[in-house]
């Protein structure tokens, strides 16, 4: 796939974020791309975490169990046989904790 967007993320409470993303500009393969997330703490750049167990159809997914007021950096994976292409990092802050 060529041409991977960085996903769109939304604070939708203080613990969580909502990752939604689009299909790459040109796929280049027959059949439609399957996708991987990988997110980072941003003070910790080389802590890459695998978010899906395997790849997926889907165009969005919430990210659970995170810390209130934290910034995190999350990057969408295109996948087809041929090859994969990466996003820019995106960087979402998670709202603060009203507690």
């Amino acid at each position: 796939p060529d041409g991977m967007l960085p996903p769109r993320l939304s604070s939708a409470m203080p613990t969580s974020l909502q990752v939604v993303w689009s299909i790459p500009v040109r796929n280049n393969a027959p059949g439609l791309p399957s996708y991987q997330l990988q997110m980072r703490p941003s003070h910790s750049p080389e802590d890459i975490l695998e978010l899906l167990s395997k790849p997926t159809a889907s165009l969005n997914y919430v990210v659970t169990d995170l810390q209130p007021y934290t910034s995190y950096e999350i990057r969408v994976i295109a996948c087809n046989r041929y090859g994969d292409t990466y996003s820019d990092w995106t960087l979402m802050v998670t709202a603060e904790d009203d507690v």
